[in-house]
This record gives C-alpha cells, structure tokens and sequence, in this order.
C-alpha cells in the first residue's frame, strides 16, 4: 500500500551569521540565528564560490540549548526539517519565509 509519505530532513554545517535572539512564535520562545554555507560550483567558465544563508529557528526547550551558548562566527552542524509559513507583507502581497526548524545541533568550532 503506497502511502504520501515524504522525508523532510535537513542536514548542513555552517558559520552563524547574526546573533541568535530569542523570540516569540506561537505562545512559545524559539532562538533565530542565520548560517551561512559555502560552496564551489564548477563550471566551463571556470569555479564560482557560492554562499547561502539559512535561517534556523530551535525552540527554546530543545535540550541542545542548554549545551550550548551560540554565538556569531561559531561553525555549527545544524539537522531538522524545513517549514514554510506564509504572511501577508505591509503591501498586502502574500511572501513565503522558508526555515530550518532544528531538532539537534552541534558547535563544530567556536568563535574565538
């Protein structure tokens, strides 16, 4: 029997961009920080270096936090799964917000 499952799961390590900073979202508090992953794409025209930023948000009770003290410039290991909320911007146009939602984390390396 085939059933509509998926998988949803994010795997990526990279350096905090922004301090983290706690927020409310939904009657609860979840800690937002930004990692930024870097990679070469290679192309006939030659190597390009790409970055992306990924916004992660962990809720404040996840028992990683109570490890860790995040900082900018740390090199973590992020897993979790990605969630897409929709809201309605000052315009009134309707935008989508992709983030990871982290369900472990890791400092690889911390800032000095």
């Amino acid at each position: 029997m085939y059933t509509n499952a998926g998988i949803n799961k994010v795997m990526l390590a990279g350096k905090i961009s922004k301090e983290p900073r706690l927020h409310n979202y939904n009657q609860e508090r979840w800690l937002y920080f930004s990692v930024v992953t870097k990679e070469v794409i290679h192309s006939a025209k030659g190597d390009t270096d790409h970055e992306e930023t990924h916004q992660i948000r962990v809720e404040e009770t996840n028992p990683s936090l109570k490890r860790f003290d995040l900082k900018m410039d740390d090199l973590v290991f992020v897993q979790g799964k990605l969630h897409t909320k929709a809201f309605v911007d000052a315009e009134n146009i309707k935008r989508y917000k992709t983030e990871i939602v982290a369900s472990n984390f890791e400092i690889l390396s911390a800032a000095n």
